[in-house]
C-alpha cells in the first residue's frame, strides 16, 4: 500500500478532493500547511522571517496498484501552471489498523 501525500494551493483543494471522490477513493484526509520560502522581490513574513503561502496537505491511503492514479488526478485537478504549485509525496505503507474492527491492510480501506 502507499501513503501518498501532497502539498497544493488552498483554492485547488476543492478541485482535487472531488477529481478523487469521483474516482473512488475516500480516504483522503485535508489539513492546513504553511510553504516557507524565500524570495529576494518579496518583504519577509514577520513570525517566520521568511515568505508563507497557505497551503493544503491532502494525504490518501491507497493500493500500490492506484499510486499512478492517484498522483495524475491530484496533478492535473492541483496545477495552475504557475511557481508553488506544490509537490507530491509517495511512501511505502507496512501496514493500517482499523481503530474500530481491528482489521488489517486492504480490509483496513473497506
Amino acid at each position: 500500500m502507499k501513503e501518498i501525500k501532497a502539498f497544493i494551493r488552498k483554492k485547488k483543494g476543492s478541485d482535487v478532493a472531488h477529481a478523487l471522490l469521483q474516482a473512488g477513493f475516500r480516504h483522503v484526509t485535508f489539513t492546513d500547511a504553511v510553504s516557507l520560502y524565500r524570495s529576494s522581490d518579496e518583504k519577509p513574513n514577520i513570525t517566520f522571517d521568511c515568505n508563507a503561502s497557505q497551503m493544503l496537505k491532502l494525504e490518501v491511503i491507497c493500493l500500490d496498484s492506484d499510486e499512478s492514479v492517484v498522483t495524475s488526478l491530484i496533478r492535473k485537478a492541483a496545477i495552475t501552471n504557475q511557481s508553488g504549485d506544490g509537490i507530491i509525496v509517495v511512501q511505502n505503507v507496512n501496514k493500517i489498523i482499523k481503530i474500530q474492527t481491528a482489521e488489517e491492510s486492504i480490509l483496513a480501506l473497506t
